[in-house]
C-alpha cells in the first residue's frame, strides 16, 4: 500500500504537505502511510475516490488506477497539456490502454475511418510484441495468449503477422486493446519497458481516448484526412500563429482568422465568431458536403436546395444563415485559398485534435 500510496501523490505531483491538505490530514500522517506504518480510513480512501482515484488499486486490491473513464480522461488531458516528454507508467498505460477499448467499442466509432484504426492497430501490435517479448511473469497464460486470437494463427505471434496485414476492423481493434490490457496486467515492467510502450502509444491513443466525451453526444470524430499524424505531433509553431491576424475576402464574404477565433462576416446578414478548435470541422463539412446526404460535423450542418439555389448553412441550434449559391461559391473559394497555405491548416487541424480527438 505504501508504494501505491505514494505512487499517487506523484500522480498529484503534490508535496506530503501539499497532499495531506488534500485529502484533509496531517502531513506527518501521510509521512507514516509512505513509510507503511499508517492505515488509511475508510474517509481518506474516500476523499481519494472523490479526486479520481479508485481506492482499490490504493490498498492494493485492483490494478485499476481511476475510478472511471472520465477520472481516467481528465488525468491525460491535464497530463498532455502540461509536460512535452511523457512517460506513462504500467498502471497509467493500462488506464490510457482501458479507455480506448471503451471507445473502440462504442458503435459510432465504427463510422471513423480504416486510417484512424489503422494507426492504432500498429500502436497495438507493437505494444504487445514488445512485451511478448520482455514480459516475465510466472502468471502469463500462453492458452490465452494463442486462443485469443486462435483465428488468424496456431500461436499469438503467428497471429499478429496475420493481423498486421489485415484491415483494421473495429472488433479486432478492441481484440487487440484487450490482449494489452491483459499483459499489462500481469508482465513485471522496467522503466524501459515503460518508456518503450509510451512511445508506442502516445500521443496517438491519447487522441483516440480524447474522442470518448465526443461519442457521447453521438457525435463522430474526425479522422485524419488532410496530414499524416507524424506531421500533426511534430508541428510546432503554435505561438508563431498565436501573433498572427489574417484576412480574407471576396465579394459579400469576409474571412479573419485571430489565433484563438475565426470570424465569418456574410455581408449585410451576419457574423459568426468559431473557436480555432472548431474550423478544421468547419471545413471538413464543406469539404466532404456532397458525400454523404445530411452529413453534418458537431454543431455544423449544410441543407443545399437545388430547386431555389439557396444554402442553409448552419452553425448552431440558435444560428443559420441562408445564402445565395453566389455568396457560397465566395466562401467556398476563400476556404480554399486558406486550405493552399500549410502550416495554417496543420494549426488548425492540431487545434481540432487537442480537442476533439480522432484526427
Amino acid at each position: 500500500m505504501k508504494e501505491r500510496f505514494k505512487f499517487v501523490r506523484s500522480l498529484f505531483k503534490k508535496t506530503q504537505k501539499e497532499f495531506a491538505a488534500l485529502l484533509e490530514l496531517s502531513q506527518s500522517f501521510v509521512a507514516d502511510v509512505e513509510r507503511g506504518y499508517g492505515r488509511l480510513s475508510r474517509h481518506t480512501l474516500a476523499s481519494l475516490k472523490h479526486l479520481g482515484i479508485n481506492p482499490d488499486f490504493v490498498i492494493g486490491r485492483s490494478l485499476r488506477l481511476f475510478v472511471d473513464h472520465e477520472s481516467s480522461l481528465k488525468f491525460f488531458q491535464e497530463k498532455m497539456q502540461k509536460e512535452k516528454e511523457i512517460v506513462l507508467t504500467r498502471y497509467e498505460l493500462l488506464a490510457l490502454v482501458e479507455l480506448c477499448r471503451y471507445v473502440w467499442s462504442m458503435p459510432p466509432s465504427s463510422k471513423t475511418s480504416i486510417e484512424t484504426r489503422q494507426e492504432f492497430k500498429k500502436a497495438l501490435i507493437d505494444s504487445i510484441k514488445h512485451l511478448m517479448l520482455t514480459c516475465d511473469s510466472e502468471n502469463k497464460d500462453e492458452r490465452y495468449l494463442n486462443n485469443v486470437l486462435a483465428l488468424f494463427g496456431k500461436d499469438i505471434n503467428e497471429a499478429l503477422l496475420v493481423v498486421e496485414k489485415l484491415p483494421a476492423t473495429i472488433r479486432l481493434v478492441e481484440t487487440l486493446a484487450s490482449v494489452l490490457c491483459y499483459l499489462l496486467e500481469i508482465c513485471k515492467m522496467s522503466e524501459e519497458d515503460e518508456k518503450v510502450l509510451s512511445q508506442f502509444l502516445l500521443p496517438w491513443s491519447f487522441y483516440v481516448a480524447l474522442s470518448y466525451d465526443v461519442l457521447k453526444q453521438n457525435l463522430i470524430p474526425l479522422s485524419s484526412i488532410y496530414f499524416s499524424l507524424e506531421e500533426l505531433f511534430k508541428f510546432e509553431k503554435k505561438r508563431e500563429f498565436e501573433k498572427l491576424e489574417l484576412a480574407f475576402e471576396k465579394n459579400r464574404v469576409y474571412l479573419k482568422f485571430r489565433w484563438n477565433k475565426f470570424d465569418i462576416f456574410f455581408k449585410e446578414k451576419l457574423k459568426v465568431t468559431l473557436d480555432v478548435s472548431e474550423v478544421f470541422a468547419f471545413f471538413v463539412l464543406l469539404a466532404k458536403r456532397e458525400e454523404e446526404a445530411g452529413f453534418s460535423v458537431l454543431n455544423f450542418s449544410i441543407f443545399q436546395d437545388k430547386f431555389k439555389n439557396l444554402v442553409n448553412l448552419t452553425f448552431d441550434q440558435r444560428t443559420t444563415v441562408m445564402l445565395s449559391q453566389d455568396e457560397f461559391e465566395d466562401l467556398l473559394e476563400l476556404v480554399e485559398e486558406i486550405q493552399q497555405d500549410k502550416e495554417l491548416l496543420l494549426y488548425l487541424q492540431k487545434a481540432y485534435l487537442d480537442k476533439y480527438g480522432f484526427v
